[in-house]
């Protein structure tokens, strides 16, 4: 048996969408215990390999608001490398609720790379790009796979209770919060052109 998800009924559930996004960290759990033990387990790493490429249904991505300032100042920017790179790598492993939060994002999922601009009441919206695929580093730490996208102008918004590294907010609350401008800015793809033509 390969690895290859097509092959495996457990992987095919979770391409075919079969569990809920609140389940996937569940599965993911058992298999990282089965892969401790037994790291070349093909019906794991098949499993693991659906788990890090299958697109979370529409209605259940998150929209996830991330820092990228070391210290706070635009001298401190990583967003560059990780444009560059198409990542998103957490740079900041101190806060075991933070690293938590990172660590549940889901191919699906948006990332917009943010700014607090006035303090308590607004931010700065840099880039932002779909997660294609999770991947977990050499030292056991998750990062992203993206294909980012950077408007022309960045775009300032109300800050939504976004004061963390990593702030992960629902469809609902988004809508609920944001001015039509965001949504405007999030369907930039390239060039400052709009998905919408």
């Amino acid at each position: 048996m390969s690895n290859d998800p097509s092959q495996n009924p457990l992987a095919l559930d979770v391409v075919n969408h079969k569990y809920p996004r609140s389940e996937i960290g569940k599965l993911e759990k058992n298999v990282n215990r089965i892969l401790n033990k037994n790291p070349e387990d093909e019906k794991a790493l098949a499993v693991r390999k659906a788990i890090e490429t299958t697109y979370l249904p529409s209605l259940e991505n998150e929209y996830v608001f991330v820092g990228f300032c070391l210290g706070a100042t635009l001298e401190g920017r990583l967003d560059e490398q990780w444009i560059e790179n198409s990542v998103c790598i957490l740079e900041y492993y101190e806060n075991e609720a933070v690293v938590k939060r990172f660590a549940k994002i889901r191919p699906g999922d948006i990332i917009i790379l943010k700014k607090r601009e006035v303090f308590g009441k607004t931010m700065r919206l840099f880039s932002h790009g779909r997660v294609k695929e999770t991947k977990v580093s050499k030292i056991d730490k998750p990062y992203f796979l993206i294909d980012w996208i950077t408007p022309n102008e960045f775009l300032e918004v109300p800050l939504m209770g976004c004061n963390t590294t990593v702030d992960v907010r629902s469809l609902e609350d988004v809508d609920t919060a944001m001015p039509k401008e965001f949504w405007q800015w999030l369907a930039i793809e390239t060039d400052g052109e709009s998905l919408d033509g």
